[in-house]
């Protein structure tokens, strides 16, 4: 078959004229079409070992219709010039957030804006067994006045993984990510990079929790509505039950990239707003109270913090509220003796689980149907990248058989080295994926 970008003018499938080459992508590219008189975008793909999956994919993210998320109304296979490719017909966009963005930052209200579109297009995904694995600047798209999550590069969970919260981690890493670049034009390259710290609230906290897996899409939708909580507990850890279960998309509005008006907040139904001012000013007092108690017992025996502050830090923001809420109708209670602190539970990605599994995380750059495509595959990667340990690795034992680079290892090594490898050539839907043996 010819380049793809040199088929513009051809018709697809009998019926959808390829107009003007509006992106390419490796294998994959999109043109302007036109579906029933309307503009359209229509995304070819070319050559894949996988054709199969890849029409499974697609024609399960069609089955999801949600503002936030771009539409595809039809997928199908054609034939074009002797060669067997794989389309789909998407709705039409216009400007990406990347376009944007190179030409200043976000303000923090078109920031917070970009996260309830996000927020609400991955919960959907996520709600019928969809990640989407893509997240960057140039895959956010402008509709009107409604911001878009592109839709054509999901991939499909098994059962297995749609009950494990960490197959949702890439999306949620990726779009804390995205908030650091639309506030400061700069990509990031790793979760420790210090200038997140300079962020405003409650941005500092989200990006923070989202990059190194603490928090949900459940953690940061609250961190929106409460900046104070954020503010004040910038790093909590996340239970598996707020990660797994996320906000109803329904209750988000389609924002705007170019607004600069966020829409009014509504107001609690538990309490009046006269009372909230009231509880932040208990809180702030609370916290003045713990820190000259933090104070005193750590010149005297330089003891850790007291249980209650480690109980405090162990808390997503939705149960910080809880306590915050009663907190002005609860009786004092002494605190608890020094002696009885317990640290907060940490757990490093790599390190054995209570029953000894290891967490294993693995970077797939390539996606075969068959062994010996993906065996081929490695082999060419080994004779240009070496280094790299390519090899193909099948979590099932059969197909779909996938290519991975850099070998086993944890969560933060997985993703540094997703980006590395892409920055080198590989492609840039890479993901890191965790598989526990």
């Amino acid at each position: 078959m010819q380049s793809l970008n040199e088929l513009e003018g051809k018709t697809l499938a009998g019926t959808y004229p390829l107009g003007r080459l509006l992106r390419r992508e490796g294998d994959v590219a999109w043109f302007a079409t036109h579906l029933q008189n309307k503009p359209a975008t229509i995304f070819v793909a070319e050559g894949l070992q996988d054709e199969d999956q890849l029409i499974a994919r697609l024609e399960a993210v069609s089955r999801v219709k949600h503002a936030n998320v771009v539409g595809i109304d039809k997928v199908g296979r054609a034939r074009l010039d002797g060669s067997s490719i794989v389309y789909a017909i998407e709705e039409a966009t216009e400007e990406n957030l990347a376009e944007v963005l190179r030409e200043r930052p976000l303000s923090a209200d078109e920031t917070t804006q970009i996260i309830e579109s996000l927020i609400a297009g991955l919960t959907v995904l996520h709600e019928h067994g969809l990640v989407n694995g893509h997240i960057s600047a140039a895959n956010i798209f402008a509709i009107g006045d409604t911001v878009k999550l592109r839709s054509d590069c999901v991939r499909k969970l098994t059962p297995a993984q749609r009950s494990n919260p960490e197959a949702y981690d890439q999306d949620i890493g990726d779009m804390g990510a995205l908030i650091f670049e639309a506030l400061t034009q700069r990509r990031l390259t790793s979760p420790d990079e210090p200038a997140i710290a300079k962020l405003p609230v409650p941005f500092r906290a989200i990006v923070q929790s989202a990059v190194t897996g603490r928090w949900g899409l459940t953690d940061i939708a609250t961190a929106l509505r409460k900046p104070s909580l954020a503010a004040n507990h910038p790093v909590p850890a996340t239970t598996e039950a707020s990660k797994a279960a996320p906000p109803k998309a329904a209750i988000l509005n389609p924002p705007v990239i170019e607004s600069t008006q966020r829409p009014t907040g509504q107001p609690s139904t538990t309490q009046p707003r006269s009372k909230n001012v009231g509880v932040r000013i208990l809180a702030i007092l609370a916290m003045v109270a713990a820190l000259g108690i933090f104070y005193y017992f750590n010149r005297i025996s330089h003891h850790a913090p007291t249980l209650a502050q480690d109980q405090t830090l162990a808390q997503t923001p939705a149960q910080v509220q809880g306590q915050v809420s009663d907190a002005s109708s609860a009786p004092a209670q002494p605190a608890a003796p020094v002696s009885q602190a317990a640290p907060a539970h940490t757990e490093a990605s790599s390190a054995p689980s209570a029953d000894g599994d290891h967490k294993i995380w693995r970077v797939v750059v390539y996606t075969y149907a068959y062994e010996a495509e993906a065996e081929k595959k490695a082999a060419a990667i080994v004779k240009a990248h070496p280094d790299w340990k390519p090899e193909t690795f099948s979590p099932n034992g059969h197909g779909p058989y996938l290519v991975t680079v850099g070998g086993p290892m944890d969560r933060k090594a997985a993703f540094r080295f997703r980006e590395k490898a892409v920055a080198e050539g590989l492609p840039s839907d890479s993901y890191a994926q965790n598989y526990s043996h």
